[in-house]
Order: C-alpha cells, then sequence, then structure tokens
C-alpha cells in the first residue's frame, strides 16, 4: 500500500493537448486560435494548465509550437506540446492602374502612366518582378507590360498590360482625282477623289 502510494504521489500529472490544429488565414496575416488543455493527476484530480501562446492568441502565418505545463500540489510536473498551422493558401492580389487619353481602336493618343498595387494581406509579398511605375511618353506599338510577386507562402500571381501609343498625325495626306480637270483646275462633272496618307505607328 505504501509503495503504491508513493508511486501515485510521485506521478506527475497525465497532460492532454491536441494533436495539433490547421486553420487558414483568410484575409488577415493571423487567426485567432481556441483550443483546449487539461491535466488529471492521481492524487489531486483535475490540475490546471497553462500554455504558450495561450487559447484564443492570434497565430501568424506559418507554424508555431504552443508548450503547455502542468503541476500537482506534490510539486510533480508535466509538459507537452502541439503545433498550430496557420496556411496561405491566396496568392498575391496585383492590380493596374493605366491613365491616359485613350482614342480609337485602344490606341492612347498622349502619354501614359502605368502603376501597379500588389498586395497580401495573409503573408506579405517577398518579391517581386515587373511592378515598377512606367510613363510611355513615345510612340509605340503594342507592348505587354508584366507585373509577377510571390507571397511569403511561396504562391505567386501575375498580371499584364499591353499598352499602345500614337499621338503623331498622320503624313504625306494627300487626294488624287480619277481625271483630268474640265477646265483649267475646275471640275464641271462629278469627279472621284482618292486619298492617302501614311502612318508610322497605327
Amino acid at each position: 500500500e505504501l509503495a503504491r502510494l508513493l508511486e501515485l504521489l510521485l506521478r506527475p500529472p497525465e497532460l492532454t493537448v491536441p494533436v495539433g490544429i490547421t486553420v487558414v488565414a483568410d484575409g488577415a496575416p493571423s487567426v485567432a486560435v481556441t483550443y483546449a488543455a487539461s491535466a488529471e493527476d492521481d492524487v489531486d484530480g483535475p490540475v490546471p494548465v497553462t500554455c504558450a501562446p495561450p487559447s484564443g492568441f492570434a497565430f501568424p502565418v506559418g507554424t508555431t509550437t504552443v508548450i503547455c505545463s502542468a503541476s500537482d500540489s506534490a510539486g510533480n510536473s508535466a509538459s507537452a506540446s502541439f503545433s498550430v498551422h496557420v496556411l496561405d493558401i491566396t496568392p498575391p492580389v496585383i492590380e493596374s492602374t493605366v491613365a491616359g487619353v485613350l482614342g480609337d481602336n485602344g490606341w492612347y493618343v498622349g502619354d501614359v502612366t502605368l502603376s501597379w498595387s500588389v498586395a497580401d494581406p495573409e503573408s506579405g509579398i517577398a518579391s517581386s518582378t515587373g511592378c515598377d511605375y512606367v510613363a510611355v511618353t513615345a510612340d509605340q506599338l503594342e507592348t505587354a507590360y508584366t507585373c509577377s510577386a510571390t507571397n511569403g507562402a511561396g504562391l505567386s500571381a501575375s498580371a499584364s498590360v499591353a499598352i499602345k501609343r500614337d499621338a503623331t498625325a498622320p503624313t504625306d495626306v494627300a487626294g488624287t482625282a480619277s481625271r483630268a480637270p474640265d477646265s483649267g483646275v475646275w471640275y464641271n462633272h462629278a469627279v472621284d477623289v482618292t486619298f492617302s496618307g501614311a502612318d508610322a505607328t497605327s
């Protein structure tokens, strides 16, 4: 009996914690996660459990280890740990803003500026390419501009914008009559006139 009692007195509490928790971040860099942990002692019965980070903590994207511990009245202690995984499953959000005067058929008829907005509220932007400010100040054929970004979770996204600019009027515009004048430079009857011109861009 005495040996059994000593065994019980020296045995630490039995700690029960979650096996592991996985949640998905939704538009925020952290998620408040609640969990339950308990401890039972052979002599004292249920004993308090202390965990860090505590239940209800805002866990950041990634993996965080939670360590829990409990002690009985005899000073025996036990500890256990588990992981909280906060996943970012959303790629970066890329938006473009094009400013300029748009003419016919998608041609800009003056200077054009292009700026990008790159955001990832869950894990942030780890890297980006081609997302710099662009100013188109000279005529050009349709040119594609692509912004690509990767977030802290390794997810990538890209967006493209095509810009064509022609702010120069056509040159060598001329009309050609289908026949010679009736008298001097005058036409007394119907005449067909064909116009022509040149434009280096559009």
